[in-house]
């Protein structure tokens, strides 16, 4: 469910839309008209409800060192021998990586 908010700013009016759906935390956005609100409310929630919606906000959770272990163990393991240990020395060099 999409809520479209019109509120006062220092150019004028904006528009606020917050999808809302269960099971799911709420996703907000700001516009310039309600046009573009409501399309982005409608796209929102259908891709919510299809389970195509990345929320940036996870992304940001993530340090880039565990981002950086995570794939030395699960991609760079998998590659050459001479790839995974050089790949690993590199992040030994950065302090990204236990020693």
């Amino acid at each position: 469910m999409a809520r479209i908010l019109k509120r006062k700013n220092k150019r004028g009016w904006s528009y606020i839309a917050t999808v809302r759906v269960k099971g799911h935390p709420s996703v907000s956005r700001t516009f310039d008209t309600k046009g573009e609100a409501s399309a982005w409310a409608a796209k929102t929630t259908e891709n919510i409800k299809a389970k195509k919606y990345n929320d940036p906000r996870l992304a940001m959770s993530i340090t880039f060192g565990e981002a950086v272990t995570k794939y030395l163990y699960t991609i760079s393991s998998n590659k050459a021998t001479t790839t995974h240990m050089r790949e690993e020395a590199s992040a030994k060099r950065l302090g990204l990586v236990g020693k």
